[in-house]
C-alpha cells in the first residue's frame, strides 16, 4: 500500500479504524455511570497511546507509521469517551479521520521526495552512547518497540487460543435439536413479550440477559463451526433473532416492529444460505478452513453473498435496519 487508492485510503485512514470508537459511542448510555468500565477504559486507552506512539517511531515504511500513529489517537478517543467528553470526541474523530485518508493519499510524494533528499543531504550518524541509565533505557523500549512488545505471541496466548478452545467445546450449539430448543425459546418469549399474561414478573426482567447470553454463545460458537459454512451461517441467525428479541423485551414495541426486523434476517439469511447451498451443488466443498478463494471461483455468488452479510448486519439495504430505531422507546 505504498501508494493507495482514494477507496482504501478512506476505508482504512477514517472508518475501519474508528469502529471501536464508534461502538463506544452508541452504547456510552448504557455504560457511562460504570465506574470500573469507565477506568478501565481510561487505562486501557492510555496504555493503546503509548505503545502506538513508540511502535510508530520506530516504523521504517510510512503506512506503519499512519497506522500507529492512528491507534495511537485512537486510545485517547478511548480516554475521553470514558470521561464523558463526547463533543470533543467527535471533532477529534473527524480530525483524525481527514489527517489519515490524506496522509495515506500523499505518502507516495512523501516518501519520493524523502528518498530524493536523502541522496543528496545524507549526513553521517554519530555513534551513540550506551552509557548510563538513560540511555540503557532508550535501548530497550528501542527494541521492544521493534518487536511491536511481542503482543501477536500473548494475545494468541490470553484471548485467541481459549476462545478457540472454548468454541470447539460449544459443538452442542451445532446441532438442529439445539437450532429447534432455541426456535421455540424464540417463539415462547414472542408470547410471554407480548401477550396479556407474563410469566412472573422475575422471569420477564431476566429474560433479556439469557437472549443475549445465548446470542453470544451462538456467535463463539459459530467461530468454531471451521468445517461447516452452512451451521456457521444458521448459528449466526439464530443469534441475530436472539439479540432482536432481547432488545424488544427490554423495551416497549408492537409485535409488527418485531416482525419487520426479523423479516430483514430472514430475507438476508435466505439469499446467503442459497449462495452455500449452489456453491455445495457445483461440487466445491465449501469450509471455513479454506476461505480464499470462493469468490474468484464464483464471482457472482460472493457479491450475492457479501449483500447477505450486510443485510444479516443491518447495513440500510434491508428491514433489519429498522433495530436501529428500538432505542427509542421507554423502559416499561
Amino acid at each position: 500500500m505504498e501508494g493507495p487508492t482514494t477507496s482504501s485510503a478512506v476505508f482504512y485512514g477514517s472508518l475501519s479504524v474508528h469502529m471501536g470508537v464508534f461502538l463506544l459511542l452508541r452504547t456510552f448510555p448504557i455504560w457511562e455511570d460504570n465506574t470500573f468500565f469507565c477506568g478501565s477504559l481510561i487505562f486501557l486507552g492510555l496504555l493503546s497511546a503509548g505503545l502506538a506512539t513508540l511502535m510508530a517511531r520506530v516504523q521504517s515504511t510510512i503506512k506503519s507509521q499512519i497506522a500507529y500513529s492512528s491507534a495511537a489517537q485512537i486510545g485517547l478517543m478511548f480516554v475521553e469517551v470514558a470521561l464523558g467528553w463526547k463533543e470533543l470526541v467527535y471533532l477529534h474523530f473527524a480530525a483524525n479521520a481527514f489527517l489519515r485518508t490524506y496522509q495515506l493519499l500523499v505518502s507516495p510524494a512523501v516518501l519520493s521526495y524523502l528518498i530524493h533528499d536523502q541522496f543528496f543531504h545524507f549526513n553521517k550518524p554519530s555513534s551513540y552512547p550506551t552509557v548510563g541509565l538513560w540511555s540503557r533505557l532508550r535501548i530497550t523500549l528501542y527494541q521492544l518497540s521493534l518487536l511491536e512488545f511481542r503482543m501477536n505471541g500473548r494475545l494468541h496466548y490470553l484471548l485467541w487460543n481459549p476462545l478457540k478452545t472454548m468454541a470447539r467445546n460449544l459443538t452442542i450449539f451445532q446441532h438442529a435439536i439445539t437450532w429447534l430448543v432455541t426456535s421455540l425459546y424464540l417463539v415462547w418469549s414472542g408470547y410471554t413479550t407480548f401477550g396479556e399474561s407474563h410469566f412472573g414478573d422475575t422471569w420477564f426482567h431476566a429474560m433479556p440477559y439469557v437472549s443475549i447470553l445465548l446470542s453470544l454463545t451462538y456467535i463463539l460458537s459459530a467461530f468454531g463451526s471451521r468445517g461447516s459454512a452452512r451451521k456457521a451461517w444458521v448459528q449466526i441467525m439464530l443469534s441475530q433473532c436472539l439479540l432482536g428479541q432481547a432488545i424488544a423485551t427490554n423495551e416497549q414495541f408492537e409485535p409488527m416492529q418485531l416482525l419487520i426486523y426479523f423479516s430483514g434476517v430472514a430475507l438476508s439469511f435466505g439469499v446467503g444460505l442459497l449462495c452455500l447451498q449452489r456453491l455445495y451443488r457445483s461440487g466445491i466443498a465449501v469450509s471455513l478452513e479454506r476461505f480464499q478463494g470462493y469468490s474468484f471461483i464464483r464471482p457472482r455468488l460472493g457479491v450475492a453473498f457479501l449483500i447477505a452479510c450486510m443485510g444479516m448486519s443491518g447495513f440500510p439495504i434491508t428491514p433489519t435496519l429498522y433495530r436501529r430505531g428500538f432505542n427509542v422507546g421507554t423502559h416499561p
